[in-house]
């Protein structure tokens, strides 16, 4: 889980390259249907069951 505040595009651009580097080294590849984002208990009740979301829909 990350929480960013009053961070600036230069650090967030680097923050989303460890990520990649991290993922990548780790073997994790990203989902095919773009849901990244797993929700709390509490969301996945109040979304119907939903577990994961794709925060960018096409």
């Amino acid at each position: 889980m990350l929480s960013v505040q009053d961070v600036d595009p230069k650090k967030m651009d680097h923050v989303i390259d460890i990520f990649r580097t991290v993922r990548k080294e780790l073997g994790i590849e990203m989902p095919k249907n773009g849901e990244n984002v797993r929700l709390t208990e509490t969301q996945v009740r109040a979304n119907h069951g939903i577990e994961r979301v794709n925060t960018q829909p096409a």
